[in-house]
């Protein structure tokens, strides 16, 4: 099934029921490649839902638009796991030393924002293995395999499990 069509199916009718629309994932010979390919289908999926101009903006979606998405994924066997950070979360990440490979100095946008604030709206705690480039991944596993995304000060880290 072509991918575009595989995204229609899933996104373009109703929420179905967990692992009841049928994909098979012959001929992809790795997890990299799996991970890839449901990378573009959440993004296809996201700009059918949330896009406008063919961009979406993740910072203004609430997290009942994501878990809408998780239920659709839910539908093809696959969860979709996802993690939102403040930059500075990674910032002090990296100063506690907890890995020497990993360095996220960006500059910040809102540089009014606190660390309570952080601290109440940024529930995840981040942890070295979700900031590894997936490129960088050699795998069997699919769920070793994490997207970044950063969004102004937000950094998003999506990533897949089998059901």
């Amino acid at each position: 099934m072509e991918i575009n069509e595989l995204v229609n199916k899933i996104f373009n009718e109703g929420i179905k029921p967990e692992k009841s629309i049928q994909v098979s994932f012959d001929g992809i010979e790795n997890s990299k490649e799996l991970f890839e390919i449901l990378i573009t289908v959440f993004t296809e999926g996201m700009k059918i839902h949330f896009g406008k101009n063919e961009k979406v903006d993740l910072n203004i979606l609430s997290l009942k638009e994501f878990e809408k998405i998780i239920k659709y994924f839910r539908s093809i066997g696959i969860l979709l796991c996802f993690h939102k950070f403040h930059v500075k979360q990674l910032e002090r990440m990296e100063n506690e030393g907890v890995h020497e490979n990993i360095t996220y100095k960006y500059d910040i946008y809102n540089r009014n924002i606190t660390n309570e604030y952080i601290n109440s709206n940024y529930q995840d705690i981040p942890i070295p293995e979700y900031f590894i480039n997936y490129k960088n991944v050699s795998s069997n596993i699919l769920s070793d395999y994490k997207f970044q995304i950063r969004v102004s000060d937000n950094i998003y880290i999506i990533y897949f499990k089998f059901l």
